[in-house]
């Protein structure tokens, strides 16, 4: 996947946001499906990212959009439904992230299946 970003900026920021997430979370796996990145907790999903040209998208599922939508208007990223987009002029709100993955590593802590 990261073959596909031309930008060398844009490239780096994904890689460090990746390896900022690594570091607080050690115990996450990192994995691509859909030739996306993903962080995974015992095999379960907690977070996706995918980049466009204009910004790097976060897949937190629905239920973390709609429980972190206050959240996200304040960090002033647009969202869908889905997912909120972090445009690559905008800083990365690491606060947020790990608000968003604290929260879900002790909501699908008992779970197995890999989406809510």
């Amino acid at each position: 996947m990261l073959k596909t970003i031309d930008n060398e900026t844009h490239k780096k920021k994904l890689v460090d946001l990746l390896k900022h997430l690594m570091d607080k979370y050690p115990h996450l796996e990192l994995v691509y499906k859909w030739k996306q990145p993903m962080l995974l907790d015992h095999g379960v999903f907690m977070l996706g990212f995918s980049v466009s040209k204009k910004h790097i998208a976060v897949a937190p599922e629905r239920y973390g959009m709609e429980k972190f939508s206050d959240d996200i208007d304040a960090s002033h990223y647009e969202k869908s439904k889905m997912m909120f987009r972090i445009t690559w002029e905008q800083d990365i709100d690491y606060k947020l992230l790990f608000k968003i993955l604290d929260f879900k590593l002790q909501d699908r802590l008992q779970e197995t299946s890999f989406w809510k």
